[in-house]
């Protein structure tokens, strides 16, 4: 009787191991999927408008807009690229994209605009709400050597990316980190940068397969020079984990 019951246990034991690696298994493939259709859509964009390419963006806006990319959400990550690669490249892919939604409607395609970015209140102190969206999309109060150094730029830093541009809610963190560190990887000579968000791209919700999807998307769409950086910090990364 003693012996069966034994078996009894056992054999619940065993069910409820099998339960948990397989639930476990299950867990860790949900949260380490790949960069959706409309996700790797957003990479050749914001490459092209780093880089100044408008006869590939071109091509790449066109992708972006059949894969389901909203004409604001386009927008959004044009002004998310301004942050990094400055004015002159964004306002040429602003224009660019003009002339291909001019295109696309001749041709009888009507894109979906998207919601609008809510009101960006202005009576707030944009200091105080910038330095706790930096804390939140870090996990962490940033301090660096540079912001001792110059203050004046970790204020700009606070008050005009984060207080101004990452409040807006038409892109998640998530959205913007890959916006992010596709352009520090294809304007190059950013390595320090570019470890830094992808640091704060997994914080925020980026597996290391989707890293890996815009590694190997910078390289068939753009260069292996744009790739490897990169390849090289997450080789370093998974090294250390």
């Amino acid at each position: 009787m003693k012996y069966i019951k034994s078996i009894k246990v056992l054999l619940l034991l065993t069910i409820q191991f099998a339960f948990i690696t397989s639930l476990s298994a299950q867990t860790k493939m949900k949260s380490d999927k790949s960069l959706t259709q409309k996700e790797q859509s957003i990479v050749p964009i914001a490459a092209f408008t780093a880089k100044g390419d408008t006869q590939q963006l071109r091509i790449s806006l066109n992708t972006g807009l059949d894969a389901g990319l909203s004409i604001n959400e386009i927008k959004e990550i044009m002004v998310q690229i301004y942050a990094y690669a400055g004015f002159p490249r964004t306002l040429n892919a602003l224009s660019t994209f003009i002339t291909v939604l001019e295109e696309r409607k001749k041709n009888g395609i009507h894109d979906e605009i998207g919601k609008e970015s809510s009101p960006v209140l202005t009576n707030e102190n944009k200091l105080k709400k910038g330095t706790a969206l930096q804390t939140k999309l870090l996990g962490k109060e940033m301090k660096t050597s540079t912001a001792d150094f110059a203050p004046i730029i970790d204020i700009f830093l606070k008050e005009h990316l984060f207080a101004d541009i990452f409040s807006r809610d038409i892109l998640d963190f998530k959205t913007r980190e890959i916006v992010t560190i596709t352009t520090l990887a294809s304007l190059g000579n950013a390595e320090i940068q570019l470890r830094s968000h992808i640091n704060v791209g997994i914080y925020n919700g980026i597996t290391e397969t989707q890293l890996n999807d815009i590694a190997t998307i910078l390289k068939n769409k753009v260069g292996p020079a744009e790739s490897n950086s990169m390849k090289e910090i997450l080789k370093k990364y998974l090294h250390e984990k």
